[in-house]
């Protein structure tokens, strides 16, 4: 429900014609996919999927373009922005949702797969914003940014070190940039983050929460639709589910002790270290 967010809504809504070029940023599995059935579904813009993974469960047409890129790679993501730009149209609803995680603890992960994970999770979201961001203020544009993190950017489970790092950053550096933004009085311009628990999807398909009624998992297709109805409803601000995301920023002013009890009961260690375990043997 809207009420549970820390989020506020604009009464006009966001109006998506033939004109609109959509970008998903890891847009061939999982909630990025779904995000994508929505636009297919419901609008008749021009759709966008940047992704290393094909996207072979739909066909593409004059409204659905594909393009192959490891995101993780700075020319090769900068160089398909402006193919898109040059090919497709201008880019007004930009969505960052592309991720990869580990299972090893800190000590054993080795360095290229570190900088992997952040080039893929973080870089790739400072480089699409700062290039559409610029564009956007410099052609007098519209755009609407949707940044997809995770509640564990707000708190880190042991052998996610990498991947937390990631998640924090987002997190900060979209109040950051928004912020940025507010200060040029540019109404044009839209941003909403979104942090969202475990999902149902294949990236944490080995990860077991040990106590499910406190950490639900998340349906991937459910968010799906909230994602989209809130950007019709020209939301900006803040989104965070389930609904323990909205309390997990109280853990940083309340005595470590009662951190640490909290930790343990929740058992919210133990799931990842168990995958690397059974991956150990």
């Amino acid at each position: 429900k809207i009420s549970l967010f820390n989020n506020h809504s604009k009464n006009n809504r966001f109006e998506i014609t033939s004109n609109d070029v959509v970008l998903i940023i890891g847009g061939s599995r999982g909630l990025g996919y779904e995000i994508l059935k929505k636009f297919l579904i419901f609008e008749n813009c021009k759709i966008c999927i940047i992704d290393k993974q094909e996207l072979d469960q739909v066909e593409l047409n004059s409204f659905l373009f594909y393009f192959n890129c490891d995101v993780s790679n700075k020319n090769n993501l900068l160089n398909t922005f402006r193919k898109i730009e040059t090919k497709i149209g201008s880019v007004t609803i930009l969505i960052n949702n592309v991720g990869i995680k580990h299972s090893e603890p800190f000590l054993k992960l080795k360095y290229l797969k570190m900088i992997n994970i952040i080039n893929t999770n973080l870089i790739s979201y400072i480089l699409s914003m700062k290039f559409f961001l610029q564009l956007s203020i410099n052609e007098k544009r519209k755009l609407y940014i949707i940044n997809i993190s995770s509640v564990l950017g707000l708190i880190g489970p042991a052998n996610l070190s990498i991947y937390s790092l990631t998640k924090t950053s987002i997190i900060s550096l979209h109040e950051s940039i928004l912020h940025e933004i507010n200060l040029l009085k540019n109404n044009q311009i839209k941003m909403l983050l979104i942090k969202l628990g475990q999902l149902d999807t294949l990236l944490f398909n080995d990860v077991k929460p040990p106590k499910p009624f406190l950490a639900p998992i998340l349906s991937h297709e459910k968010m799906s639709k909230l994602i989209y109805s809130n950007i019709k409803r020209n939301q900006i601000g803040e989104i965070s589910l389930p609904l323990y995301g909205k309390f997990l920023p109280i853990l940083k002013i309340i005595p470590f002790f009662i951190v640490e009890f909290l930790r343990k009961f929740s058992e919210m260690d133990r799931s990842s270290v168990e995958v690397f375990n059974s991956m150990d043997k």
